[in-house]
């Protein structure tokens, strides 16, 4: 694989990463919001 190549490679999983981060962190929140709501 070229140097390019790698790091394009890199870039799209660190750019995967975030994304399910930021997903489980939107979940973590409605979850949290939801359980909030039940005790309110």
């Amino acid at each position: 694989m070229s140097v390019i190549g790698t790091s394009l490679y890199a870039v799209q999983y660190n750019q995967k990463s975030s994304k399910m981060q930021e997903e489980a962190l939107q979940f973590k929140y409605d979850t949290t919001c939801q359980i909030l709501s039940g005790i309110i």
